[in-house]
């Protein structure tokens, strides 16, 4: 599926502008502080409801400006190429208005299904080297994209968790450690469900990554991931039994402590962790792995691939890797959206010989 037209209006310092689009590659190019990466951005909010620079969304609405408008036309080869329209309104007061094909949607996720997009930007090196929250981003975009009942199985364990947060705050109540029980239990029946898809999603992708990360940058690393469920599974593999262990525990500390809302992956390179071994080039090549194995698996199981950001692709990767991920992208049929100052013309020649190829220029927030 991709995206056949763009609309953006005061998305940072864009103003206005409506674009057509490549179903393959469509590169802007600009100075700094152009404009460009803010193209980048309202794709995202229009996949996701938010940047992937910022979740304040004040920090996205043009100055003194009242809201963003990003929308476009999606044609999903599911559905026999049909073209369908999707919308987003954010304004200053944290209002949004969803729209699918005219009609009004609630959840965010009504977006996402019908336009899927995964990013890769300057600051995605935090993957790596920054704290789990980031990598449980990673692991949850792939489940949301491949296991159909994923999202509101991860639903309910946050419902519950709001649940359990809120009684472990009331401390002092009469009979807490009983009732506390109660949402272990609850919180444990979905927690073991979700670390069970997750564990299995780690297995499955394990593969492709290993494949992808020496074919395509020739690196004869042993590449793994190995999945940290969030809690002690050498004390107690059941999360139930454990829960009701530390009971007195997150009593103390008023907090969930465990569970697969602290859970983690590490990305071990040799049997060692990357961001502890490898320079800042080679945990580049690691994340675009990571993320390329990612797109390969939800290529076979859904039959498309996402739209694809890369935020200055030519930043540490030489022009031989630049290539190996273009074609790789092509190959998985992928529209991709990449930004650079300027690309090099022998980029541009490999492009043009091997995909349809759309040029954007960015100059004070005005696209061409």
């Amino acid at each position: 599926m991709h995206l056949s037209t763009l609309q953006i209006q005061q998305v940072r310092n864009l103003l206005s502008a409506n674009l057509s689009l490549s179903p393959r590659f469509n590169i802007i190019t600009g100075e700094n502080g152009a404009g460009k990466t803010s193209v980048l951005e309202a794709i995202h909010i229009l996949s996701t409801g938010h940047s992937f620079r910022s979740r304040d969304i004040k920090k996205i609405i043009q100055h003194l400006k009242a809201d963003v408008l990003v929308a476009g036309n999606v044609l999903n080869p599911t559905l026999h190429e049909k073209s369908i329209r999707i919308a987003i309104q954010k304004d200053t007061l944290s209002n949004t208005t969803i729209s699918v094909d005219g009609e009004r949607e609630q959840k965010l996720s009504a977006l996402t299904k019908q336009f899927p997009c995964l990013s890769i930007d300057t600051n995605s090196l935090e993957v790596i080297e920054g704290g789990p929250s980031l990598r449980r981003r990673i692991i949850d975009w792939g489940m949301f994209h491949v296991e159909h009942d994923y999202l509101l199985l991860f639903q309910n364990y946050k419902k519950v968790l709001t649940q359990k947060a809120e009684l472990l705050r009331q401390v002092k109540q009469v009979g807490i450690k009983q009732q506390i029980g109660y949402w272990n239990k609850l919180q444990a029946q979905y927690g073991m469900e979700i670390d069970t898809k997750r564990m299995e999603y780690f297995r499955i992708i394990q593969q492709p990554l290993s494949e992808i990360y020496a074919e395509l940058f020739e690196d004869t690393a042993d590449l793994k991931l190995d999945y940290v469920s969030g809690w002690n599974k050498t004390k107690h593999d059941d999360l139930f039994t454990y829960l009701q262990s530390v009971s007195d525990q997150e009593i103390l500390k008023r907090q969930c402590l465990y569970g697969p809302h602290r859970a983690d992956f590490k990305i071990l390179y040799d049997g060692h962790e990357a961001k502890e071994i490898c320079s800042r080039g080679q945990k580049k090549l690691v994340l675009y792995g990571v993320r390329l194995a990612q797109i390969r698996h939800m290529n076979d199981v859904k039959g498309y691939s996402p739209a694809v950001l890369l935020d200055d692709l030519p930043a540490e990767l030489d022009y031989d890797n630049q290539k190996k991920v273009l074609k790789f992208l092509m190959n998985m049929n992928c529209q991709c959206f990449i930004t650079a100052i300027h690309i090099p013309l022998e980029i541009k020649s490999f492009l043009d010989q091997q995909a349809e190829t759309t040029m954007f220029h960015v100059e004070h927030g005005t696209i061409s």
